[in-house]
């Protein structure tokens, strides 16, 4: 079911929520409880509700933005910790911008502390792209800009302010060289991944943490395009 990745799954099942009729029947506040507005929107889609707007045929879904989060199995302490975890999301959120032909001219962090703080902060991208290399760096910076005092629990990072690849106007300088490889360089990874699994390609920092790097964020983390969420109400 759309929505529904594997921890969510796993969530449902520890319910005796096991298929799509199961969520129909679910009291939806039970479903907000325990999954938020995610649980709303799943019993929703459950139930045959859609109060999206009608589209032409072909059109095209506004999306503002792209993004993924994960909270991590122990705190974040070093540099090192922080990139991990910041590669892992900027190569989803860089992947699904690929699937989508956007680049972006923002990049957006989310930062929560072992004390449940949290921040958001965000940045221009020198020249608008999906390159996990431009994402990670403008990510990193805006982390040690507004490192937290405490250790780190979770992190977020989001591509804002899309647009469709074609229509950008590229720098006739050799940045737009090294963007053209690094974008060939990001597509090849993704279809050794789409082939093989996504482990079966990683950075060698990945393997400085195994327990850190052992996330999938595109099958275990649903990335939610902003649109439909919006549009719950009772």
């Amino acid at each position: 079911m759309l929505y529904v990745g594997k921890a969510t799954h796993q969530k449902l099942r520890k319910y005796g929520i096991r298929t799509i009729g199961d969520l129909a029947l679910t009291d939806v506040r039970f479903l907000e409880q325990i999954l938020g507005k995610n649980g709303v929107m799943l019993w929703q889609f459950a139930n045959g509700l859609d109060q999206s707007p009608v589209s032409n045929i072909g059109a095209k879904s506004m999306i503002k933005s792209i993004g993924n989060s994960t909270t991590t199995p122990r705190d974040l302490v070093t540099d090192e910790d922080i990139k991990i975890i910041l590669y892992v999301l900027c190569e989803s959120v860089s992947a699904r911008m690929r699937e989508y032909d956007f680049v972006c001219r923002t990049v957006q962090i989310g930062i929560r502390d072992q004390e449940l703080h949290f921040y958001e902060r965000q940045g221009a991208m020198t020249y608008p792209n999906r390159t996990v290399k431009d994402l990670f760096d403008q990510s990193f910076f805006l982390f040690k800009l507004h490192r937290p005092e405490k250790p780190v629990r979770s992190l977020s990072v989001r591509a804002c302010q899309l647009s469709v690849m074609g229509n950008e106007q590229l720098s006739l300088f050799p940045e737009e060289f090294k963007l053209q490889k690094l974008e060939q360089l990001d597509r090849a990874i993704d279809k050794l991944r789409e082939r093989y699994g996504h482990f079966s390609i990683q950075r060698g920092i990945m393997l400085t943490d195994p327990e850190l790097s052992n996330l999938d964020p595109k099958h275990d983390h649903i990335i939610h395009p902003v649109r439909f969420i919006a549009n719950i109400n009772f």
